[in-house]
């Protein structure tokens, strides 16, 4: 049975046939692969019985080599038809080029729009997009619908963490649904991780907001008499806020990644991160691009179709706004999906210039 030590100092022993799987640490959260087995010299005593079955194998192959000819000669197209061509699926690998060039990563993060001509991902985008519009559902529920909703959101990101998982490792299926780790790891945990890298990522920027509102009011009630309009006019929402929160965005996908498969501390080593950014910059910046235009056109979609269906007739039509909320949870996921998995690929071509590494 393999055995494995995390960076964390944890020790596991793990099921026979394991090998190559990913696992997730108990401790500290790092999703890491399982290694395969080193293998062990024969001894000298058993040299001869190695090659005593050797030599069985390769008769063994004598005799079915001329049957397995015959065979193949005659289930042979005949002159002129046409030979069976692999589909697009087979025809894809997960790296679509050479690792760590600029062509090669865009191909792969063209083909994470593509994720639904697999299957078995059409039916795990149609599951998370039932989850997530369950989720509407249960948030009408007083109490007991926000406990609901919490569990949802909690299991909805420690999918898209594992996505980005898998993107890293060069899968082109999505992770499977399971809570295999129970419902701390699998749902609360990946719950704190994406609250606490967003806190962290905005804490320059609310802090900037406060220190600003705490000046201006310190300037007595004047301020709250004149209304919003001071707030405006010396600064509240400024250019350094502004710029604190684009510098939030720009480091949101290093941030997400290095959550997702180091765990929380890895969002307080700010130094990897510049030092990883500005061995990639180009790639890294595509990726912003990607990600965030991604999303923006997802915002634009739903504001589009939100709107649409709460101006149609007289009043509000809550039948219309339903359908049209379903449509956006299911477009919400596969940007989500879609974002996470280009998250994943930048890590798996350009991962020999991190200032980190995973596997």
């Amino acid at each position: 049975m393999p055995k494995v030590v995390c960076t964390c100092g944890a020790r596991y022993q793990l099921p026979a046939g394991t090998e190559g799987k990913r696992a997730k640490c108990k401790k500290c959260g790092v999703i890491f692969v399982i290694p395969k087995p080193k293998p062990v010299p024969a001894e000298p005593g058993d040299m001869l019985a190695l090659l005593e079955e050797a030599a069985t194998q390769a008769k063994r192959a004598e005799v079915a080599a001329p049957s397995a000819l015959a065979a193949a000669v005659e289930n042979a197209p005949a002159a002129g038809a046409s030979i069976p061509r692999a589909t697009a699926i087979d025809e894809v690998p997960a790296l679509r080029g050479r690792q760590g060039t600029l062509p090669a990563f865009l191909r792969d993060a063209a083909w994470a729009f593509l994720f639904l001509i697999q299957p078995s991902n059409l039916v795990i985008m149609l599951i998370m997009w039932a989850v997530r519009t369950l989720k509407i559902v249960v948030g009408f529920a007083p109490c007991i619908g926000i406990i609901a909703s919490l569990i949802i959101s909690g299991w909805y990101i420690s999918f898209l963490f594992n996505t980005v998982a898998a993107a890293a490792a060069g899968e082109d299926d999505l992770p499977t649904l399971s809570l295999t780790e129970g419902i701390v790891d699998d749902v609360i945990m990946p719950l704190i991780k994406y609250v606490g890298v967003t806190l962290v990522l905005l804490l320059p920027a609310i802090a900037y907001l406060v220190w600003t509102a705490t000046e201006l009011l310190s300037g007595g009630p004047q301020v709250l008499l004149e209304g919003g309009s001071a707030l405006r006019d010396e600064g509240l929402i400024s250019g350094p806020f502004v710029a604190l929160l684009l510098l939030a965005l720009f480091l949101w996908p290093i941030s997400i990644l290095a959550v997702a498969l180091q765990g929380l501390g890895a969002v307080v080593r700010l130094d990897l991160a510049l030092r990883t950014i500005a061995c990639t910059f180009v790639p890294y910046v595509l990726t912003c691009a990607l990600v965030g235009g991604s999303f923006w056109v997802q915002d634009w979609l739903s504001g589009q179709l939100l709107g649409r269906a709460m101006m149609r007739g007289k009043g509000l039509d809550l039948g219309k706004l339903f359908v049209a909320g379903i449509v956006v949870s299911g477009l919400t996921v596969y940007v989500d999906i879609v974002a996470m998995r280009i998250v994943g690929l930048y890590y798996r071509h350009y991962r020999k210039r991190f200032a980190w590494t995973w596997e």
